[in-house]
């Protein structure tokens, strides 16, 4: 289902025809047509998945709720050991 498969199948289909070999042509070129509608058809429905998840109530919540957090200080210290340590401010302001 690949746009190069489909391709190389259109394009053989098309160089049969030209050889005059009929039959493998049309062949080659209706599995060139099928490939290409079940490639869009996945398409489409990628796009009605993406629909459903940004329309649901849930999802957008979690979005709001992700966009209501605000990362005021971000602090790199040495730690004990030696290494860093990061430390971090969050505020949420409640939407």
């Amino acid at each position: 289902n690949s746009p190069t498969v489909t391709t190389t199948l259109k394009n053989l289909g098309a160089l049969y025809r030209r050889q005059g070999k009929f039959e493998a042509a049309e062949t080659l070129e209706e599995a060139a047509m099928r490939s290409r509608k079940q490639a869009s058809m996945k398409i489409h429905l990628n796009e009605l998945r993406l629909c459903d998840v940004l329309n649901d109530p849930e999802s957008i919540e979690k979005r709001r709720s992700r966009e209501s957090l605000n990362v005021d200080v971000v602090k790199y210290e040495s730690g004990p050991d030696g290494g860093e340590e990061v430390s971090m401010s969050v505020e949420w302001n409640g939407v």
